[in-house]
C-alpha cells in the first residue's frame, strides 16, 4: 500500500500538520476536505492556503533576533537564574531570623526572664 504526503489546514486556511494520504483498493488517492498535496514553503509560520489559487502564503514572518537582545529561551535562562538568587537571598534571610531568635531567647534564659 502505497501513500503520499499531505498537508491539513483548518477553515480559515491555515496550516494545521502534515498526513498522510494511503492509496485505497483502486490505487487512487482520496484527499479529505482541508487537505491539500501541495507543500507549504519554508521557512515560514504559520503559512495559510488558498483554495482558489492553489498555493500557501508565507504566514507571518519570523523576526530576526536583534543583536544584543535576547532570544526567548535565553530570557527564560535568565528569568530562572535571577528566581534562584531571590529564592537564596530569602533563605538566607529566613536563617538570620532564626538565629536572631535563637539569640534572643538565649538572652532572656541568661537573664532569668524565661
Amino acid at each position: 500500500m502505497d501513500f503520499k504526503q499531505a498537508y491539513e489546514y483548518d477553515v480559515n486556511g491555515i496550516f494545521l500538520r502534515d498526513a498522510l494520504i494511503f492509496e485505497d483498493e483502486n490505487g487512487e488517492f482520496n484527499l479529505p476536505p482541508l487537505h491539500t498535496f501541495v507543500a507549504p514553503q519554508t521557512p515560514s509560520i504559520n503559512p495559510i492556503f488558498d483554495e482558489d489559487e492553489g498555493r500557501w502564503s508565507l504566514g507571518e514572518e519570523p523576526e530576526p533576533i536583534k543583536e544584543g537582545e535576547l532570544s526567548e529561551m535565553e530570557q527564560l535562562r535568565q528569568d530562572g537564574a535571577e528566581i534562584l538568587l531571590y529564592l537564596a537571598d530569602v533563605e538566607n534571610m529566613a536563617s538570620g531570623a532564626q538565629q536572631d531568635h535563637a539569640d534572643l531567647l538565649l538572652s532572656l534564659v541568661e537573664a532569668g526572664v524565661l
